[in-house]
């Protein structure tokens, strides 16, 4: 059995490998996998959030880098949000299991401005 949290590690550590294989990959400047990545980012920030843009993606990005952070779809959901990064994973896949079978949860999304 896994835990939350293991669940919660291994989806972020995947996130993170995938991002870096793109940069180590593409370089930081190869425009479609960039583009590719701000899709997925915010692919998964709308399950989240209601109003996040493009923009909020790349400004988190360029002080995401300029401050060393850990880059991925978690982090940004969770700065933008405020949320933490177990409750980010939460909202990304909204289900748990109860006596074997699959429950839907739902969750109200967070308006970002």
């Amino acid at each position: 059995w896994m835990t939350s949290e293991s669940i919660i590690l291994n989806l972020l550590v995947e996130s993170v490998r995938e991002s870096l294989q793109t940069i180590m990959t593409d370089g930081l400047n190869g425009p479609k996998k960039m583009d590719d990545l701000r899709k997925y980012y915010l692919e998964l920030a709308s399950r989240v959030c209601e109003g996040i843009t493009p923009d909020h993606y790349d400004r988190w990005l360029k002080w995401a880098k300029e401050n060393g952070l850990l880059i991925s779809p978690w982090m940004f959901i969770s700065s933008i949000t405020s949320l933490s990064v177990a409750e980010v994973s939460k909202r990304i896949s909204p289900w748990h299991m109860e006596h074997g079978k699959r429950v839907e949860d739902e969750y109200e999304k967070i308006k970002i401005v």
